[in-house]
């Protein structure tokens, strides 16, 4: 079954900010030693982050979509 959604562009703003808030607050979680790199540091090292896995998802959900399931997709 598919299932298809309508997303007002605002709501879709909304999450995307939070997605970065968060994903920003797991990464300095997950690595204390950012917090001595400067803020232009960090920003170039999450910038770099968040596009691989955009790019990872991306590969996953299309793997998934054709496969059917996620496991195929590593």
């Amino acid at each position: 079954v598919q299932e298809l959604y309508d997303v007002h562009i605002d709501t879709t703003y909304e999450m995307y900010r939070m997605f970065i808030v968060e994903s920003h607050t797991f990464f300095k979680n997950v690595f204390p030693a950012l917090s001595i790199l400067s803020f232009k540091e960090q920003e170039l090292i999450f910038k770099d982050y968040v596009s691989k896995m955009g790019m990872i998802e991306g590969y996953r959900m299309i793997a998934q979509y054709n496969c059917g399931e996620t496991k195929n997709a590593t």
